[in-house]
């Protein structure tokens, strides 16, 4: 069986709490004890369970992102160079089960994920862009950008 998203949801409700901050946090929750302790019951095995936990981490799903790891720079049409976070087509598919479509639901789920993540309240602010290798947001100028030396 494929085991998706939804299907983990349903079974476990990994997801209504706070985002994971490790892929040990999740191992710790796919646990029959956990499970036991949180329903009651528990009508998987540990076995099933690592499933579930590798599948979430695979696929990021309600895990905190590596912001540090998608921190970039964005240079503006005068060269200034500003502080950018740009996440991946890919890691947006997972994020949000599907394709971007450029919805302002969609760009203000991905910013309210940025920041459960640990990313700077500009992202609250921030102009977007989206190329080839992402969607990105635009941050402030860096310190004594464009001065000169």
């Amino acid at each position: 069986m494929v085991l998706t998203r939804a299907y983990i949801h349903d079974t476990t409700g990994f997801d209504n709490g706070d985002l994971f901050r490790s892929a040990q946090e999740v191992r710790d929750y796919f646990t029959v004890a956990n499970i036991e302790a949180m329903f009651g019951e528990c009508p998987y095995t540990q076995e099933e369970l690592d499933e579930m936990a590798e599948a979430v981490i695979a696929h990021r799903w309600h895990m905190a992102l590596p912001v540090d790891e998608y921190r970039s720079v964005y240079n503006d049409g005068r060269g200034i160079p500003h502080e950018a976070i740009q996440i991946p087509w890919d890691v947006v598919t997972d994020l949000l089960g599907r394709e971007h479509k450029g919805t302002p639901d969609d760009d203000a789920f991905l910013v309210d994920y940025l920041l459960q993540s640990g990313a700077p309240e500009w992202v609250r602010t921030a102009e977007g862009w989206v190329d080839e290798h992402g969607w990105g947001l635009i941050g402030p100028e860096f310190a004594g950008a464009g001065e000169d030396d």
